[in-house]
């Protein structure tokens, strides 16, 4: 065991808390006197929710090559695949 673990397993509930509030912002998962966030994403604007989705099983070396090809347009691998896919297709998405 870590050294001072022992300690964290005798903490009362209100110490746990603090304990855990504390490795939290130490991972830099939440920034200190941040509020955790909802899970998900924030939903959509009226009318712009996706409403159908498409999987791909793919080979790790051709996600990674799509993946790097993202990042170096500074792309979410999903706006990448957006990008080409409707460029592909001749879809033109609403401006």
């Amino acid at each position: 065991m870590r050294a001072g673990f022992s300690d964290r397993l005798d903490a009362t509930h209100s110490e746990q808390s603090q304990i855990i509030s504390a490795a939290k912002a130490e991972s830099k998962l939440m920034k200190p006197n941040e509020e955790p966030k909802g899970p998900g994403r924030p939903p959509f604007p009226e009318g712009q929710a996706a409403h159908s989705q498409i999987q791909l099983r793919v080979q790790k070396a051709r996600k990674g090559a799509y993946v790097h090809a993202a990042n170096k347009k500074g792309q979410t691998l999903a706006a990448w695949c957006f990008e080409h896919l409707d460029k592909a297709s001749g879809y033109k998405p609403d401006a």
